[in-house]
């Protein structure tokens, strides 16, 4: 799988915080390749084992507006309700509720999209990793 808006993060094997991979202090020169959390946990252990998973670079938001659910891929809340009050030429939504998902199972759960030519299963990250342009509208039904 192509990778272009795609992301790797690690996790502290304490505290499960997320650390963006890019972001790990690694030196590379040091017998103890280990990295800490803030916590005191490691983010790599001092065997150089990590945990890890492969998340979109750009944030995925949930807007519920109480009738119908969305997912927009934005860098922040804000911009994901933008693109979709003006994808759908709306003034504005009635107090949505914007949270951003992080559950991986909801991102990689199979879900059935409309092509041309037919139907087919796919999955959140897969849409965001062939998303030319951001912000993004990624779903537009409850599922």
């Amino acid at each position: 799988m192509d990778m272009k808006n795609m992301k790797v993060v690690h996790y502290c094997w304490t505290c499960g915080k997320a650390h963006e991979a890019t972001n790990t202090p690694y030196d590379f020169l040091a017998s103890d390749k280990s990295v800490k959390c803030e916590c005191g946990g490691y983010v790599v252990s001092p065997s150089g084992k990590v945990q890890l998973s492969i998340m979109p670079a750009i944030p995925v938001w949930k807007i519920d507006d109480g009738a119908e659910r969305f997912r927009v891929s934005a860098n922040n809340a804000e911009e994901a309700l933008k693109c979709l009050i003006e994808e759908f030429g709306l003034d504005e939504f009635e107090e949505p509720n914007v949270t951003e998902i992080t559950d991986l199972e909801e991102l990689r759960r199979k879900f059935i999209t409309l092509e041309e030519g037919g139907t087919q299963k796919t999955s959140i990250i897969e849409i965001v990793n062939r998303t030319e342009k951001f912000p993004a509208i990624i779903s537009t039904s409850i599922w």
